[in-house]
């Protein structure tokens, strides 16, 4: 997590001090890129899923709260430091401010996992019940040879491409088939961000308490139903709706996802299996923009867009009806699900 900070910082540094496009690009996307992939939402997220089992979806919409507050506050700071000084000097403060307020709180407060200082997960007595992988083979080899691994790294990812999407296509949506000004498209980003904070909260603290198939069709009827709702090229307030709909889903999938890896997987385990995942969605996360500009591109309008992400969330849906997760927590499980390898 510190070293995270640090090239993070670097980069920011380096990135304000770029003469060209491409040193911006190298500095930026290749430096700061790697100390946010170093400590941002991944190495976040399992570090909270160590310290949690019983509670860890309430623990993780806290923790991923943050980034709700940040995507506010964060973009209003550097268009402050920006109009009053620059961006060079927007980027060196962010630089600055990695270092004097990440390096501290990691060094002085993160804890790898409660064993470390003698406690349990979720400050219990006794350790919880938790799903434990064979201890045979890597977590690599095992991992991969399962078919639940895949139902939740393609699954979520599908359900992952509904923000990012509506993200950079619902305001040129709203201008260009709607007739709305840029400024009354504002207000259902604040209504998005501020639904996506009470989804966060609210289903991390239920998502543990209600069967698991259930929590997902949940999260994907809700983002159905905004992509659905503006399909039908809504008025000004149902499409303040949709955006409430969309900051539900939105804030359900991320403690949804953690509790998900959990408990197919266990806590140990749980860094390497998400970072797996990752790699397994990226084709996915990286090109959901690209696939809906090419098909607004070839039809000239945006419900062609918003057809293809309805039929992205049925297939999601349809993989969640075969994952099983583990009934008895604490059960060892075994790796090959799909096959063995053949012996030479």
């Amino acid at each position: 997590l510190c070293g995270g900070a640090v090239l993070l910082s670097a980069g920011l540094g380096l990135s304000s001090l770029a003469e060209s496009i491409p040193m911006l690009g190298i500095a930026f996307c290749g430096v700061a890129a790697l100390g946010i992939l170093l400590f941002g939402p991944l190495p976040s997220v399992a570090l909270v899923s160590r310290w949690f089992v019983r509670r860890r979806g309430l623990a993780v919409g806290v923790a991923v709260s943050g980034a709700t507050f940040a995507s506010a506050a964060g973009p209003a700071l550097a268009a402050w430091l920006i109009d009053g000084w620059g961006w060079r000097v927007a980027l060196q403060a962010y630089a600055v401010g990695a270092l004097a307020i990440a390096i501290p709180v990691f060094a002085l407060f993160v804890i790898k996992s409660p064993e470390d200082v003698g406690q349990h997960p979720d400050g219990d007595a006794e350790a919880p019940p938790d799903v434990e992988l064979s201890s045979e083979g890597s977590v690599f080899s095992l991992v991969v040879r399962r078919l639940d691994f895949y139902i939740i790294a393609l699954g979520m990812a599908l359900v992952f491409a509904s923000p990012i999407v509506s993200g950079v296509h619902l305001t040129p949506f709203a201008e260009a088939e709607l007739g709305l000004p840029q400024t009354d498209v504002a207000p259902v980003f604040v209504v998005m961000a501020v639904c996506s904070l009470v989804g966060k909260i609210v289903f991390g603290a239920v998502v543990g308490r209600i069967p698991p198939q259930a929590a997902l069709f949940t999260n994907v009827a809700l983002l159905a139903a905004a992509w659905a709702l503006l399909w039908t090229r809504p008025d000004y307030t149902w499409l303040l709706v949709a955006g409430a709909l969309f900051g539900l889903g939105i804030g359900a999938a991320g403690p949804l996802h953690a509790v998900l890896i959990g408990a197919c997987f266990g806590r140990r385990a749980f860094g390497e299996v998400m970072g797996l995942g990752g790699l397994v969605a990226l084709p996915i996360i990286a090109g959901a923009n690209w696939f809906a500009g090419l098909l607004h591109d070839a039809t000239g309008h945006y419900s062609t867009v918003f057809a293809a992400e309805l039929v992205a969330l049925a297939l999601a849906a349809a993989m969640f009806l075969f994952l099983r997760i583990p009934s008895q927590p604490g059960a060892e499980l075994e790796p090959p699900i799909v096959h063995e390898p053949l012996e030479a």
